[in-house]
């Protein structure tokens, strides 16, 4: 069996997620694991970003351990699929509109950038956790509503991402008429923009 050793604690692979992350156990516990190989500068801002968020109210994985040399982290394990993944089968709860639209706001107080990639963010036991990193300083385009939230809803932009992802697309789905998505999008802002 795959092992990886950061600062003495042995993680053991029990699967292989991506390129170069692992969903690994340690002592019974799950971990994700990443290691950036020679991806210096993706390691550093993993690390930067995750401290950085520890200031916010969003939730995310914590760091549990990791090696600045061999540029390899182990980090909270989020159970259960993402937003996007959730979005396919069918159309979101109001609940994660609730949850993104407060992270949005923690974001814009502490002047953060982060993605609203629907593939970046996980429901979990009621918390909404961002799976993704800080990247550089808040920009007002860049919030939640004029950025990303088309693609929290079955949108033709929706569709759109999933073909550019090589993801299946449910034709049924996808409105004729996209003022039925803005309509529901508008409800959303009003009830839950902060």
């Amino acid at each position: 069996m795959e092992v990886f050793e950061i600062k003495r604690k042995i993680f053991e692979v029990v699967e292989k997620l991506g390129e170069r992350s692992y969903k690994v156990s340690r002592k019974g516990k799950i971990y994700f694991l990443k290691d950036f190989e020679n991806d210096k500068k993706g390691f550093e801002e993993y690390v930067s970003s995750e401290t950085k968020l520890n200031g916010t109210g969003i939730a995310h994985p914590k760091i549990y351990a990791y090696d600045k040399n061999l540029r390899v982290v182990a980090s909270e394990f989020i159970e259960g699929s993402t937003v996007c993944e959730d979005l396919m089968k069918k159309d979101l709860s109001e609940q994660y509109f609730e949850l993104v639209f407060k992270a949005n706001w923690f974001v814009k107080k502490d002047k953060l950038n982060i993605n609203y990639d629907p593939r970046l963010w996980k429901l979990n036991n009621e918390k909404l956790y961002y799976l993704g990193t800080i990247y550089g300083k808040f920009e007002e385009n860049s919030s939640f509503e004029k950025e990303k939230m088309r693609l929290w809803f079955y949108s033709k932009d929706f569709a759109k991402f999933l073909i550019q992802n090589g993801l299946p697309v449910d034709r049924s789905r996808v409105p004729e008429n996209e003022a039925f998505v803005n309509k529901k999008m508008a409800l959303m802002i009003v009830k839950y923009y902060i």
